[in-house]
């Protein structure tokens, strides 16, 4: 790494201050750059006396290394005492639990997130002898009753949340902070953020990737200079060696996490509905191979939507009239979105009648369409759904949808009327490869696509009202090209067709390997980042504990982790209030002060001199670091949750740390060059020390809701809400 931004040692403060190119000789002086203790008044005697007493060298690596061990100690004790209660699932233990059995299992799920941690979990419970018998559907669920090692489990996210001290520290260290300073930097991490904070690796990671990038691209530039008398060729070497340590080979390492990833979970699970089904096709016991048929006119299908799995569905209930916003409806059947099975989720699927609509294309059966007494359903047809409980057809036409009035509602029309028999023909556009001549159950994604209006039935993310039940909303979508587009079949009832196989094909045993061969592992690898980007996108549902950015700095909104009843227990995560708001002032304060840097630099008044690389390098990495991480969300229309704020309240608290060494060290002190030998002063130990006790006596004050402890009386759970925001049970 080039020494551009390495921090630089400060000159002495007390010859900062001065006009460009008018500083007197007596800043100049040799005298006047050598660092004297901050102890010399304290050194004098009661006399008056100004002979120093002999003090032993100061040793800070001594003090160092003894701090490091220290906090290294308190960390893991904060995050590990009491771990193994409560026994039973705790809040995202649901998700990260469940995964971690998958693996063992070796049954594919589908996540939004990178598998590096979930990986990491599954390896404990593999070297503990876990076997993944358990699901953690719920939180609540007892874990001792269902035999699972969860210390084992817990002790993983604890230990990498205990590590982050440490680095915090020497990352202080390496900054050229003081002891005390970065003793300080430690405390506030190992006080600020709550046991019970769940540690996984997600997408937040490319945040930090966008911090160091940007960091590289101005340390580059600044190699670049000329002044800097490095060649083209030179220049290149930095270039390269940068690109291949910071792209190429975390690029190479994340795709080896997915590899990994995919060499485990080789068996069919509840992941696989996600995925396309060329995918599915390379899992063991996969219903592609398994349990899929090829679909005879006149079978009675439910068809599901490939993006939410919703059933394409429809029942008795109308339109309303007039909807909310004064606009009119046909007062048609409603056709809707709905999850679970039901009876109402059946349609026929009926063949084009040439003799009403002569634009069809000639039918020839094939040999073995003849031999069967059989017609089945071919790519591209012309088909017509009819909803098999109502009789009637799926239909659209031009009258605008309950909740999308650019696109065309979707009703139905009772079968004896003829009169629109055209809108109610529907073409097949397949959307997934596939050489077969037929359409088959599962394997086959496809668009149904209107023959007159030329829209596709499109699923809705967003529920009807009451009228329609919550359920969601089905329209006639233009952008035909659209994800949400897409449907398949998922089951088949027909005289042909037994247990999901139809007589005269072939039985497969689901515990065979499958017959075709497997995806590439790069097009496993961009099928499943596509849809963990898009599905991140789609978390927007409400939930109860969500919360905004702009609150996070201030601590305005926890989450409820856990709660018993009994003993008026519960775990809410809540970081330290104190050292929340202290470090999203520290952060403000030095934003402040940089803009105020800036504009007496315009006046020609240079108050910093020199220490301003390090200012400007270590404490602004660290505060563009804070933006990178924190900003991003405020352009995400996901669901969010305090604990999305974490990695950037680690680096609030490193500004907070860097900015306070700096004022009380730096700039009121006038001690030595070296920053590392430096002895911090006693006002700035004691301003520390208040910092320190406040942060230790918020730690002890809201531990109670940090680990589950019992609440003595309804009016101690009550003290502990201090905003009204803060939505703590039984309080």
């Amino acid at each position: 790494m080039d020494d551009s931004l390495s921090p630089q040692p400060p000159p002495t403060l007390s010859t900062l201050r001065h006009r460009k190119g008018h500083a007197t000789d007596a800043s100049l002086s040799p005298d006047s750059q050598q660092p004297h203790s901050s102890q010399d008044d304290d050194d004098r005697d009661d006399d008056g006396d100004t002979r120093k007493q002999q003090h032993p060298p100061y040793n800070p690596q001594r003090a160092f290394d003894a701090m490091l061990l220290l906090v290294t100690f308190m960390a893991f004790f904060t995050r590990c005492w009491n771990i193994g209660d409560p026994a039973q699932v705790v809040f995202d233990e649901v998700h990260f639990g469940k995964f971690a059995s998958y693996y063992l299992r070796r049954e594919y799920y589908f996540d939004v997130h990178p598998p590096l941690g979930k990986l990491l979990l599954a390896a404990v419970g593999y070297a503990v002898g876990y076997d993944g018998h358990f699901l953690f559907d719920h939180i609540g669920d007892d874990y001792i009753e269902h035999n699972v090692p969860y210390v084992a489990l817990r002790l993983l996210p604890a230990t990498c949340g205990a590590l982050i001290v440490p680095v915090v520290f020497l990352i202080l260290k390496e900054l050229g902070l003081s002891v005390a300073g970065a003793t300080f930097g430690a405390f506030l991490i190992i006080l600020g953020i709550a046991l019970a904070c769940t540690t996984g690796v997600k997408m937040v990671g490319l945040l930090t990737i966008a911090a160091v990038g940007i960091a590289v691209l101005f340390d580059l530039w600044n190699i670049l200079d000329y002044r800097r008398g490095l060649s083209l060729r030179e220049f290149a070497r930095h270039f390269s060696a940068r690109a291949l340590c910071l792209i190429f080979l975390p690029l190479v390492v994340y795709l080896a996490f997915f590899y990994i990833h995919f060499a485990i979970l080789v068996k069919s699970g509840p992941g696989d509905a996600f995925m396309s089904p060329a995918f599915q096709d390379g899992l063991l016991g996969s219903e592609m191979n398994t349990n899929t048929s090829a679909i005879p006119y006149f079978a009675n299908i439910t068809l599901r939507h490939r993006e939410t799995t919703a059933y394409l569905h429809s029942h008795a209930d109308k339109y309303p009239l007039r909807y909310d916003d004064g606009r009119i409806s046909t007062q048609g059947q409603q056709v809707t979105g709905y999850p679970h099975r039901d009876l109402n989720n059946h349609w026929t699927i009926e063949p084009v009648d040439p003799a009403l609509y002569p634009s069809a294309a000639p039918y020839t059966p094939t040999a073995q369409e003849t031999e069967r007494n059989v017609r089945y359903v071919r790519p591209n047809d012309l088909v017509r759904l009819r909803h098999a409980r109502t009789n009637s057809h799926l239909i659209t036409h031009d009258v605008a949808s309950p909740l999308t009035p650019t696109q065309m509602e979707v009703t139905t029309l009772p079968a004896s009327d003829t009169s629109r028999y055209n809108e109610t023909l529907w073409k097949i556009q397949l959307v997934t490869d596939d050489s077969s001549d037929k359409l088959w159950s599962k394997r086959a994604h496809f668009r149904l696509v209107n023959a007159i209006h030329n829209v596709a039935v499109h699923c809705h993310k967003g529920q009807l009202p009451d009228w329609g039940f919550g359920q969601q909303e089905i329209n006639g979508n233009k952008a035909l090209k659209e994800s949400n587009n897409v449907w398949w079949i998922d089951q088949v009832d027909h005289a042909r067709i037994i247990n999901g196989t139809e007589i005269g094909e072939p039985i497969i045993d689901p515990k065979t390997q499958p017959k075709k061969p497997t995806l590439p592992f790069l097009s496993k690898f961009v099928e499943l980042q596509s849809l963990m980007i898009a599905h991140n996108a789609g978390l927007t549902k409400p939930h109860p504990y969500s919360s905004t950015p702009i609150t996070w700095p201030f601590v305005l909104r926890g989450i409820s982790f856990w709660e018993r009843k009994a003993n008026l227990r519960q775990i809410y995560l809540l970081g330290n209030p104190l050292i929340w708001w202290l470090s999203i002032t520290g952060t403000v304060m030095y934003a402040a002060m940089w803009i105020m840097d800036r504009v007496l630099l315009r006046r020609g008044i240079d108050d910093f001199g020199p220490i301003r690389t390090w200012w400007d390098n270590a404490i602004g990495f660290l505060f563009l670091t804070w933006l990178t991480h924190y900003l991003p969300f405020f352009l995400q229309g996901r669901m969010l949750f305090l604990h999305h704020y974490l990695p950037s309240f680690i680096f609030s608290v490193l500004v907070l740390v860097c900015t306070l060494e700096f004022c009380f060290v730096r700039v009121w002190s006038s001690q030595g060059l070296h920053r590392s030998m430096v002895r911090p002063s006693r006002p700035y130990i004691m301003l520390l020390s208040v910092f320190v006790v406040g942060a230790a006596w918020g730690y002890w004050y809201f531990a109670p809701l940090t680990y589950g402890i019992e609440f003595e009386s309804v009016e101690s759970l009550k003290s502990r809400k201090w905003l009204s925001s803060w939505d703590l049970q039984h309080a």
